[in-house]
């Protein structure tokens, strides 16, 4: 039940990773209009027996009837500490399910509740409630809605009526006040985003301009002739570039694998050509419709500090030693006997995009989208997601992706090989989609040698950490620019 969009103590919606703002008890309005307040909009009498209750919801249901968003109804338990258990929307009798009679001029309508959920503050497991949902004072609130599209005539009245199918003693009381779930954006249209050097500029036009360090589209032959194992569909843009339409296919792990270096190793042992204390990147996707795992989230493309060991081979690359995969990097310049050459312990820093839920929600098609930053501090093998809060994507459209990145400062004293004792925590990574500044944070700590600058971008599409993709999962990617100043999306 985890990959569900049910709430839970932590989250109003668990699969979409959308955090209360106020506690575990979740966020609600009362009559006074109160943020948490404590005046209900209805109370129950004592329920004194199991059964069919009805309360009066007339003044907050004519609130979402005139024009404000229907949020839902808030339950909570009072008078009594034992817990309460009530029919849900999918009970097996249909005549106990929640329903709320609404009258009008033009008639009654019934609605059955089109979602309910409960969640209890002790625990961070997802509560199943379709077909029964409980009540608990202080510990297990409730929320039940219901859709009230294509009703007509002037608004008399509303009734909500539920039924209660167990509990340990009897006297507690019902209050119904509105819920106030957290609200989201989804930068499809940002309404004042912000523009740099890329939003006059065509694909052509941004290789020429000075501050571009790498511009470079998905056409063949190209750097993406080896980066995508999928067959690629490779289709023009109305600016002239080439974008590559591919996917990830059933069992997959891996979509597209491609690497714009800003440095290259030279010299004794591979140190690096050039060290970018700074870099700014840009690329684009899209989200076919079938897109979307129920399993696991998937890696996004990110600009890394990772490097490695700089290997020979072909034109040269730098083959990454730390940084993914549980290695973690420790920041420092090592000789590597083996090799013969230097080795750059780094971190690699990547999106990740977050589970499509499994049960019926009415968010299908939207998903979490966090960064997944390899770093000194991460505590474990593995870094931890950090949440773009209340930023979600959806499918369909295109995300034209801005990041900064900035290597941090280093103190104390060095040792043999250069490295410092101390890296400073005030390494910068941003993310703008659709030029929304969506993260940004300015703590990170990655290095302790100053050879160490910014590697580049990684287009990395990478499904889960062990777990395949369960099935096809078409996207689109666009090209990718690299430069030394914020790139932004294009001018509509």
């Amino acid at each position: 039940m985890e990959n569900t969009s049910a709430p839970t103590k932590d989250n109003w919606n668990t699969v979409l990773s959308l955090p209360w703002r106020r506690g575990f008890l979740g966020d609600w309005i009362d009559a006074d209009r109160v943020v948490n307040g404590s005046r209900a909009y209805a109370t129950s009498a004592p329920l004194t027996g199991l059964g069919r209750f009805e309360l009066s919801v007339t003044s907050l249901v004519s609130r979402w009837l005139s024009g404000q968003p229907n949020k839902g109804f808030y339950l909570r338990a009072r008078l009594s500490d034992f817990p309460l258990s009530f029919a849900g929307r999918t009970a097996a009798a249909p005549a106990t399910r929640p329903v709320l009679r609404v009258v009008t001029s033009s008639g009654t309508v019934e609605r059955v509740a089109r979602c309910n959920a409960c969640w209890n503050v002790s625990t961070s497991q997802v509560i199943s409630s379709s077909d029964t949902f409980g009540l608990s004072q202080g510990l297990q609130p409730a929320i039940v809605q219901f859709d009230l599209s294509g009703i007509t005539g002037t608004f008399v009245s509303a009734t909500l009526a539920l039924t209660l199918t167990g509990q340990e003693r009897t006297g507690a009381v019902i209050d119904v006040l509105e819920a106030d779930p957290p609200t989201f954006v989804v930068p499809d249209d940002v309404p004042s985003p912000a523009y740099g050097i890329g939003a006059d500029l065509n694909y052509a036009q941004m290789g020429a301009h000075p501050s571009v360090l790498f511009n470079s589209d998905m056409r063949s032959p190209g750097w993406a002739d080896r980066g995508y194992p999928n067959p690629v569909d490779r289709r023009t843009d109305t600016d002239g570039s080439v974008y590559a339409a591919t996917y990830f296919g059933q069992g997959d792990f891996l979509a597209a694998d491609l690497r714009a270096d800003l440095s290259k190793g030279t010299g004794p042992g591979g140190t690096p050509d050039v060290v970018r204390e700074e870099a700014y990147a840009r690329y684009w996707f899209k989200l076919g419709d079938n897109y979307g795992s129920s399993t696991d989230g998937n890696k996004l493309p990110g600009v890394g500090v990772q490097f490695g060991y700089w290997s020979t081979v072909g034109s040269g690359y730098w083959q990454n030693t730390t940084g993914n995969g549980g290695e973690r990097g420790t920041g420092l310049k090592v000789w590597n006997a083996r090799l013969g050459g230097w080795e750059y312990q780094g971190h690699s820093i990547r999106m990740l995009m977050g589970r499509r839920p499994a049960d019926q929600s009415a968010y299908d098609g939207l998903f979490a989208i966090a960064l997944y930053p390899y770093n000194l501090d991460q505590g474990g093998a593995f870094p931890p997601g950090e949440l773009f809060k209340y930023i979600l994507i959806r499918k369909g459209v295109r995300f034209w992706v801005d990041i900064r990145c900035r290597q941090n400062s280093m103190s104390g004293a060095r040792d043999a090989d250069g490295n410092y004792t101390t890296a400073n925590p005030d390494g910068i990574y941003q993310v703008w989609l659709n030029g929304l500044l969506a993260y940004s944070k300015s703590t990170f700590r990655w290095r302790r040698h100053p050879e160490f600058g910014v590697q580049g971008l990684w287009i990395d599409w990478y499904h889960g950490g062990t777990v395949p993709a369960p099935y096809r999962m078409d996207f689109e990617q666009g090209y990718a620019t690299a430069a030394t100043q914020y790139i932004g999306p294009p001018r509509k």
